[in-house]
C-alpha cells in the first residue's frame, strides 16, 4: 500500500525519478553496494518518538544521510522536545504498516513532522526506499524538498 502511495504521489506531483528493481536489501550497504553510488546519497529514515512530556509523545519521521549519524541530543533542543527514542521493529510495522530497512520519506496514510539533514540537499542525486525492500527511487534532492514541504506537517531542516 505504501509503495503504490509513493508512485501515485511522484506522478501527481509531476517529480521525475528513476525507478531500480533489484534483489531485496535490508540495510543502507546492501542498498548502496545494490544500487551504487555514495552512501552520502543513501536516504536512511527513522520512526522515534519526540516526548514533549514525560508521557507524551509524537510520531516524527528523521530523514538523513546514510553517511552520517543522528545526533538525538542536538535535536531534542532544536524541536523543543524532552527526549527523543527510536521505535521498535514492531512499534514501525504497526505505526507505518511497512517493515524497518524499508522506510520512506513520505507516501503514508498519516503525515508525521519530519527532520531534515540539511546535507540530503548537497547531494546531486538522493535514493530512498519506496516502502518495500526490492525497489530504490532515484530523484533530485530538490524533488525531495519540495514533497516533503507539501507531505509532511510541519518540517525542521537541521
Amino acid at each position: 500500500m505504501v509503495y503504490q502511495n509513493v508512485i501515485e504521489i511522484l506522478r501527481k506531483d509531476n517529480i521525475s525519478y528513476e525507478l531500480i528493481e533489484h534483489e531485496p536489501v535490508y540495510t543502507m550497504e546492501q542498498a548502496q553496494h545494490v544500487v551504487g553510488g555514495l552512501m552520502a546519497e543513501e536516504v536512511k529514515v527513522l520512526l522515534v518518538r519526540v516526548y514533549k512530556s514525560k508521557k507524551t509523545f509524537e510520531h516524527f519521521l528523521f530523514i538523513w544521510s546514510g553517511d552520517r549519524k543522528v545526533d538525538f541530543k542536538k535535536i531534542v533542543g532544536k524541536i523543543s522536545a524532552k527526549r527523543i527514542k527510536l521505535a521498535s521493529p514492531e512499534e514501525v510495522k504497526s505505526t507505518l504498516g511497512i517493515d524497518i530497512g524499508a522506510l520512506t520519506p513520505f507516501g503514508y496514510e498519516t503525515s508525521y513532522p519530519t527532520v531534515l539533514d540539511s546535507t540530503l540537499l548537497k547531494q546531486s542525486k538522493l535514493h530512498l526506499n519506496p516502502g518495500v525492500h526490492d525497489k530504490t527511487i532515484i530523484l533530485h534532492p530538490n524533488s525531495l524538498m519540495r514533497l516533503l514541504k507539501r507531505y509532511a506537517t510541519v518540517l525542521y531542516v537541521m
